[in-house]
């Protein structure tokens, strides 16, 4: 947790996101659970990174309904 806030602290919304989620996955065993907890992450960690009170499920939500995921 402590690495994953260091690596976001200082970086735009968007790329947050995106080490955020890099991270979860390369913490986890890589299958279909960490994809979604890194997509999770990354909604949260762009959702704090603008100020918002909740994480929304922007960058999930239009990845799953795409049926994409993180690869």
């Amino acid at each position: 947790a402590l690495q994953l806030l260091t690596a976001v602290k200082d970086a735009v919304p968007l790329e947050a996101a995106a080490t955020a989620a890099t991270l979860v996955v390369a913490a986890t065993d890589g299958g279909r659970s960490s994809e979604l907890l890194a997509l999770w992450a990354a909604d949260a960690v762009l959702a704090r990174k603008l100020g918002w009170p909740r994480a929304v499920p922007l960058l999930s939500g239009e990845l799953l309904k795409r049926g994409g995921a993180l690869r």
